[in-house]
């Protein structure tokens, strides 16, 4: 049965969220988190929804405040349609889908719409508009007064929706998502049949990102759109308007209008880095003369918020890069000290991943887990040369001083600066400085055991440990992968958490962990032995 998630209470009262069985949906404040809420009151990935067994659950992700559904708190809570979610101010309803969207998001270059070349002949009831980019406007300004208050209520719908849109849009980085709150919102401000978001791919081509049919409306054969209308759009940058698409020439193909039923459509640019780069389309199947020009110019104030996010999503996708690039800059620089571990923070992130996913982890989890394996052993900066690569046993006093690097590994990324707003480096920090703690409590530093010992340094403290047996070391050879497999399952509950050792027996089983370490062998001193 599909679901979707609804606000019933809060700042963002009305949004619906539809539920998808093959992702986790997150809330929190993180800019990260599928659903963002400006509450102090919610921590910053206060909690996930997760379809496990035929059935959705909420699990509280050990959040300062709590999880309630219907007035109980909650750790993990399987979900039925009705039931209320809390947290902090927010409340919401899992209820099943509406009747109002008929088809999934497009993702898929040319999947369920395609366009249909026709001539361009000389076209009647065609209004064209070019909307500067410097008038910031939303919407068109109201009249002062409005003799019909219906037309006032709805400007007011209009207002409200597109303002939601935009907070929704601008804390969100995933491209998909964007388009997708963007063809949601369309159809329920304008009364459209249908909406899709076309971007212009490497060769100029627009293909579609996503598209939303109204269940119930006069739709025939499949969603096909004019390429004249969305070349011109795009290539000039201009808005349009069609109020009668069957006497519109550019539609004369016959099969666009005559098979579809579509009576008007708009088609507005989208821009981004100050350069088209793609489309929002609409139309109607009902009635003639369905858009005016107020929906036009409410269309292309949807369609320069959607460029704006597009662009604020890239930027943020290229500081994360550099920052990553940082990263590697600092493996590399752990590396060089320390030949022993070449390549060993790409296998420990990559095996850990693998476990992310078999454990449901949401994105910023996976992010902080990833940068974190990268990061782990970055204290060893700090440890002398001629104790990393001895080939001998340590001493008792050279372990301690082994024993140091978590902690300086977590004080020298604790004052990386500025960048808060990318990832989060609370999760980051604390996986590295625990990454050697043991679910029973004897690791170091701080003798953290079970919960206490966050999950990204708990899951990371499996992968580590099987790297750390497969590979070679200055004072022995690398171990079989069946030896490291053995120490992870005979230690599961006392070093290891027994939820992280269930997710990397799992991974096992499905090949997957195997395949992570292609291309990522363990580092071998002598190949020929």
């Amino acid at each position: 049965m599909n679901v979707v998630l609804s606000v019933i209470a809060g700042a963002l009262r009305g949004r619906r969220y539809p539920l998808d069985p093959e992702h986790t949906f997150s809330i929190g404040r993180s800019p990260s988190a599928d659903l963002q809420v400006d509450d102090p009151n919610v921590s910053r990935v206060h909690c996930r929804l997760q379809y496990r067994e035929r059935h959705w659950e909420v699990l509280d992700l050990q959040s300062s405040n709590g999880t309630f559904v219907n007035g109980h708190r909650v750790q993990r809570q399987p979900l039925a349609p009705g039931d209320r979610i809390r947290l902090g101010a927010l409340e919401l309803e899992l209820v099943a889908a509406s009747e109002e969207w008929d088809s999934p998001d497009v993702t898929a270059p040319g999947a369920q719409l395609r366009m249909v070349a026709e001539l361009p002949r000389p076209e009647s009831r065609t209004l064209r508009v070019r909307i500067d980019d410097r008038d910031s406007g939303l919407l068109p300004r109201a009249p002062a007064a409005s003799p019909n208050e219906r037309a006032v209520l709805r400007l007011q719908e209009q207002l409200e929706a597109v303002y939601q849109l935009s907070n929704l849009i601008h804390a969100e980085r995933d491209l998909d998502t964007i388009f997708t709150l963007a063809t949601e919102t369309i159809l329920h401000v304008t009364g459209a049949s249908r909406a899709a978001v076309l971007m212009a791919d490497g060769d100029g081509t627009p293909q579609p990102r996503s598209v939303r049919v109204r269940r119930g409306a006069n739709i025939r054969g499949e969603f096909a759109v004019s390429r004249t209308i969305v070349e011109e759009t795009l290539r000039q940058g201009v808005s349009l308007l069609s109020t009668d698409a069957g006497s519109d020439e550019r539609f004369r193909s016959g099969e666009s209008i005559s098979l579809q039923g579509i009576k008007s459509v708009m088609c507005v640019p989208v821009r981004a880095g100050g350069r088209n780069t793609g489309v929002i389309y609409v139309d109607h199947t009902a009635v003639l003369d369905s858009f005016g020009e107020a929906d036009l110019r409410l269309l292309a104030a949807i369609g320069k918020q959607v460029g704006v996010a597009i662009e604020r999503a890239r930027l943020v996708a290229d500081l994360q890069g550099l920052f990553v690039g940082v990263i590697h800059t600092l493996v590399a620089t752990i590396e060089a000290k320390d030949l022993y571990t070449k390549g060993h923070s790409q296998r420990v992130t990559a095996y850990a991943l693998v476990l992310c996913r078999e454990m449901g982890l949401d994105r910023e989890q996976r992010q902080a887990v990833e940068l974190a394996g990268l990061l782990h052993d970055v204290g060893k900066i700090g440890i002398p040369e001629a104790i990393l690569n001895k080939p001998d046993k340590l001493t008792a006093e050279e372990a301690a001083v082994i024993r140091t690097h978590p902690a300086k590994g977590a004080d020298i990324i604790r004052n990386i600066a500025n960048i808060e707003r990318l990832v989060s480096m609370d999760r980051i920090v604390s996986a590295v400085r625990h990454h050697h703690e043991t679910f029973d409590g004897r690791g170091y530093p701080d003798g953290l055991a079970g919960a206490d010992i966050p999950l990204e340094a708990r899951l990371l403290a499996v992968t580590d440990t099987y790297d750390a047996i497969t590979s070679d070391r200055p004072y022995r050879k690398g171990g079989r992968p069946e030896r490291a497999i053995s120490e992870i399952l005979g230690n599961r509950g006392t070093q290891f958490d027994p939820e992280c050792v269930d997710a990397f027996e799992a991974a096992l089983a499905s090949g997957r962990f195997a395949e992570a370490g292609q291309g990522l062998d363990p580092f071998r001193l002598r190949r020929e032995d």
